[in-house]
């Protein structure tokens, strides 16, 4: 419950300072469904030199396709840091941990799907709890069609 609870607050406080120019804000729905916008946009905050092969290079590296060969599966695995994070917070795991890139690719909100029914309403009573009071959104979607409407606006949709 902790967990989600923070994650939502997490959202709320990225939500709070998305515009603000030192934050490149993005939903990872926005990333696996604009892949190529997405990467464009940050380089373009990061200050990064190069031209549009560099764009070409970084997508075709982050493509699930790429990032789930044999040879790439140790550079995309956060298995350490979670270790390391446990060791230091004294937490023993009593649960394996899951792979970052799902061999099927995943979806995102598939998981959500795959949860019990109560665990899917209890999360979206903790969203109308955290989230509708801090941002008026009463879903994801919702709050995801508006930054597209903003994103549109600030044209940061059309960087390349």
């Amino acid at each position: 419950g902790k967990q989600v609870d923070a994650a939502l607050n997490d959202l709320c406080d990225f939500w709070q300072h998305r515009k603000d120019a030192n934050v490149c804000f993005f939903f990872f729905d926005d990333l696996k469904e604009r892949h190529h916008e997405c990467v464009a946009r940050v380089k373009t905050f990061m200050e990064i030199p190069g031209g549009p092969e560099l764009v070409e290079k970084v997508v075709a590296q982050s493509t699930h396709e790429y990032m789930s060969r044999p040879d790439q599966a140790t550079k995309f695995d956060d298995h350490q840091i979670v270790h390391t994070m446990d060791r230091k917070r004294g937490i023993t795991r009593t649960w394996p941990l899951t792979g970052k890139v799902r061999k099927d690719g995943g979806a995102s909100g598939s998981g959500k799907e795959k949860l019990a029914k109560h665990v899917a309403e209890w999360i979206d009573w903790r969203w109308r709890c955290i989230v509708l009071p801090r941002t008026g959104f009463p879903d994801l979607k919702s709050m995801r069609a508006a930054w597209a409407r903003e994103c549109h606006e600030m044209h940061c949709d059309t960087l390349q």
